[in-house]
């Protein structure tokens, strides 16, 4: 028996819709609609724990589970992850890139090496916050940052920072100053 076009079309077609809105879904999730909140904050230092690495951000998953690794062998709880960016992505070539993974603490904790520990300037900065998956809110929030700073006429005066929030927000950060 040889279906017509139009049969074959009414028989697949609910499983296409079904594809279509799991994509849709999968792609929301993501935070692929979403877009940054910026504001100007002033913010209290930061202590934080970290493994110091060099090369593509692409290691960073890699790099966030040797830091697992080596916090649950110092017995050391972490609060928030983060990341500090301590190079210009448009300047810097990729394998030269360097860059801390860390997690907050609340108390000075006793680390060895190749754990450090350090702490976060406060000050002011341009804060952009979005409810994403981490590789998408990148995407989405250091251009806008990188934006505002052009337009209100701002220079970044260290190290960008990117928190991973709870329930998926993740917060990026660059102190500033004016020009």
């Amino acid at each position: 028996m040889k279906l017509s076009a139009k049969q074959m079309l009414k028989f697949f077609l609910p499983f296409i819709a079904v594809v279509a809105l799991f994509a849709v879904v999968l792609i929301w999730q993501a935070g692929l609609f979403e877009q940054p909140e910026l504001k100007v904050e002033s913010r209290d230092p930061v202590l934080y724990i970290y493994l110091e690495e060099q090369g593509p951000y692409s290691q960073i998953i890699r790099a966030k589970k040797e830091l697992d690794q080596a916090l649950a062998d110092l017995g050391v709880k972490g609060l928030i992850p983060c990341i500090v960016y301590l190079n210009d992505l448009a300047t810097t070539e990729t394998n030269r890139l360097r860059w801390q993974i860390g997690m907050t603490v609340r108390d000075s904790v006793r680390v060895s090496e190749p754990v450090k520990l350090g702490r976060i300037p406060g000050g002011k900065f341009i804060v952009a916050t979005i409810h994403a998956h981490p590789a998408v809110a990148a995407q989405k929030t250091f251009p806008a940052l990188n934006r505002w700073l052009r337009d209100n006429k701002q220079s970044i005066t260290g190290a960008a920072v990117e928190y991973h929030l709870p329930d998926g927000w993740v917060e990026a950060m660059f102190p500033i100053g004016k020009e």
